[in-house]
């Protein structure tokens, strides 16, 4: 149907498909962008300028450089050691605002230094940059967390350096469970509902998605997928019964969304 992209889609991780746009994760270039459905260029919204958030996770009272609109991002050697500190690797809507993943978060570029993990709230405050709430903060991380939830109080994510399912208590502060994904080695990646309690999450080795209830506690089915050695599950997404013909222009219907990693090409597709 169409093939989007522009010199500040870097190292694309995740999307987030509404009416207004496509909510693109530039992980490369630390940014937010918002795509039209004509691949017109709506806003990018830079976290490496925001002093207030990087002080909160630990970037002192420093910011960041920021890209350069002019150069070509997508090409990874005009990106110097500086870029993805922050790591945006997930969307998701919440209600009141956009939840993102900051799944490694590098205040120093030093090998060896401590690593840490963030989920964050961006709420449009019509100021041209979003205003930014960090809900959640996990230190010591060493593999990047992903996918971001919100049900309730609680945020959902997964904890990929200690292979868990986390449903997060944003009320009390504290995890209210932590549900081990199995494989050997696992790596807990891909995120979706599939009814009360309970939530599909990827892993690898063997490659396989995994039904977990919050409530219990525990997964209680896994189904493994056929692939071949090293693939793991990406990302998870419902689909729905149909999908209807597209209106003219693109807007409002629903697509399946692919990545061409080489490219940093968005593609929409539509299912026949």
């Amino acid at each position: 149907m169409a093939e989007l992209s522009n010199e500040l889609m870097a190292d694309v991780h995740d999307v987030l498909a509404e009416e207004r746009g496509i909510w693109v994760a530039a992980t490369g270039i630390d940014q937010l962008l918002l795509v039209g459905w004509d691949g017109t260029l709506l806003h990018a919204w830079t976290f490496r300028k925001d002093r207030r958030l990087l002080q909160e996770l630990g970037f002192g009272g420093r910011s960041l450089p920021h890209a350069d609109p002019i150069t070509d991002l997508r090409d990874p050697r005009e990106r110097n050691s500086g870029y993805d500190r922050l790591h945006l690797n997930s969307l998701g809507r919440g209600r009141d605002g956009i939840l993102l993943s900051f799944g490694r978060v590098r205040p120093s570029e030093e090998t060896g230094s401590e690593m840490s993990s963030a989920l964050v709230r961006a709420t449009d405050n019509g100021s041209g940059n979003p205003h930014l709430d960090v809900l959640h903060r996990q230190a010591g991380v060493k593999l990047p967390s992903h996918n971001v939830a919100e049900d309730g109080d609680l945020l959902v994510y997964n904890d990929s350096s200690r292979h868990q399912l986390v449903a997060w208590d944003t009320v009390r502060q504290e995890a209210r469970c932590e549900v081990p994904i199995p494989g050997s080695p696992p790596y807990a990646r891909g995120l979706a509902r599939i009814g009360e309690d309970m939530w599909l999450v990827g892993s690898q080795a063997p490659l396989s998605v995994h039904a977990v209830d919050l409530r219990r506690e525990e997964v209680v089915a896994s189904y493994p997928l056929a692939g071949f050695q090293d693939e793991v599950v990406f990302g998870i997404c419902p689909l729905p019964e149909g999908f209807a013909d597209p209106r003219q222009p693109l807007g409002n219907e629903p697509y399946e969304f692919w990545r061409r990693a080489a490219t940093g090409a968005l593609v929409t597709r539509r299912q026949v």
